[in-house]
């Protein structure tokens, strides 16, 4: 059966609002589909099981936030803001998609297991992003550090904030972009 992007959308949605209500242990195919506004029989023909359901939700967020850190950088390609409109991408899909953050509330362990299996991927990503930036700071031209470990290391601090909450997320691209290993010998456009 073809997928109906709409039918698929909705399981996903309906995936991730039941992992945030419940945990990974406690979810079932019959509360996704109720959660989807779909029949179980329809679940299984897109999903045969729970694992290919929760395989898919692991894609489906990678996506979403890859895309919007493409996207964002895409809109401000300013090398000067770089860090601070990756930082503030990350903190935009946690806040317009609360439920993948509620996940590793209700379920740590999975969220560890999630960040664990995608982490090179955004690093990946992170790094082609950030370094035409990096380049220009003071800490890369010195060779204290290569624009692929400052990468890894912005990715780290600003994904913690999804395991420590902060008082106030919208100050974290600010904050870390004002770090003083960031900061360019010289302004780029």
């Amino acid at each position: 059966m073809a997928a109906n992007s709409d039918t698929l959308s909705r399981i996903l949605d309906g995936t991730l609002l039941t992992l945030a209500r419940r945990g990974v242990r406690k979810l079932s195919m019959s509360d996704v589909g109720n959660q989807a506004g779909i029949s179980r029989g329809t679940l299984y023909r897109y999903f045969k099981s729970k694992e290919e359901l929760l395989d898919a939700i692991a894609v489906h967020v990678e996506k979403g936030l890859l895309d919007e850190l493409v996207q964002a950088v895409e809109r401000r390609p300013q090398l000067d803001v770089r860090v601070q409109v990756v930082v503030e991408a990350m903190v935009y899909f946690s806040k317009t998609h609360p439920e993948a953050i509620q996940v590793i509330a209700v379920e740590p362990g999975f969220g560890i297991g999630f960040i664990r299996q995608v982490f090179p991927e955004f690093v990946a990503v992170a790094e082609r992003l950030l370094t035409p930036a990096l380049e220009l700071t003071a800490t890369v031209q010195s060779g204290a550090m290569s624009s692929a470990e400052l990468s890894e290391l912005i990715l780290r601090v600003a994904a913690s904030t999804f395991f420590i909450p902060a008082d106030d997320i919208d100050e974290i691209p600010r904050a870390i972009a004002a770090l003083p290993c960031l900061q360019q010998t010289r302004l780029a456009g």
